[in-house]
């Protein structure tokens, strides 16, 4: 959830205000999207380190500490 609002809805937002001082609907309707890959991105990467590869490599994410059936 963090990663969606700050790297989505923030980012996108902030930087139109910070451009156009100007903060209508469409930048945050915009950002949904852009939320939505930066997290599916990182989900991604995520389950790569729940493999036992990321085990043995002593990876120490929260996914891979607890596996696939917490994700």
């Amino acid at each position: 959830m963090f990663v969606f609002l700050f790297f989505g809805i923030v980012a996108v937002a902030g930087s139109y205000y910070v451009q156009r001082k100007d903060l209508p609907w469409e930048p945050f309707m915009l950002a949904i999207p852009v939320g939505l890959l930066i997290a599916a991105i990182l989900v991604v990467n995520n389950v790569r380190d729940s493999k036992p590869t990321g085990a043995r490599a002593s990876t120490r994410s929260p996914f891979a500490l607890d596996g696939r059936e917490r994700a």
